[in-house]
């Protein structure tokens, strides 16, 4: 190889680089859409999801699969606003919340039926 001669020069290789998602975070299965209420006092600090607060879930998330926490405003809007790890499945969490259209049940895999996403599993996109 010699100096100064691009042609002659040996190839560059392109340098790996792992984006910040793909290093930090988990990838995500599915979303659920909290209410308004919920929504804001989630964005205040973190907090358990109730299966009482969720209006909405999409993904086909399972139980221990990461998953976006969104809300629903009053206007309509929605914002994500935190990570989680659901502690049911989609189909258990239709049947328990407002999502769905039957009476409520518990879900199976739960030791608390109430309980989407513990406290400890939620992560806030901006902590205040």
């Amino acid at each position: 190889m010699q100096i100064g001669n691009p042609t002659s020069a040996a190839p560059i290789r392109p340098v790996m680089r792992v984006s910040w998602s793909r290093q930090y975070c988990a990838e995500m299965r599915g979303t659920i859409v909290i209410d308004n209420d919920a929504g804001r006092s989630l964005c205040r600090k973190p907090a358990a999801v109730r299966a009482g607060d969720v209006l909405y879930c999409a993904g086909g998330f399972c139980a221990g699969d990461s998953i976006y926490i969104a809300f629903r405003t009053s206007d309509g809007s929605q914002y994500v606003v935190a990570t989680g790890i659901a502690r049911c499945d989609e189909t258990d969490l239709r049947l328990t919340s407002r999502v769905g259209h039957h009476e409520a049940t518990a879900p199976t895999r739960t030791d608390r039926p109430d309980i989407v996403v513990q406290e400890r599993d939620v992560q806030l996109f901006w902590p205040s």
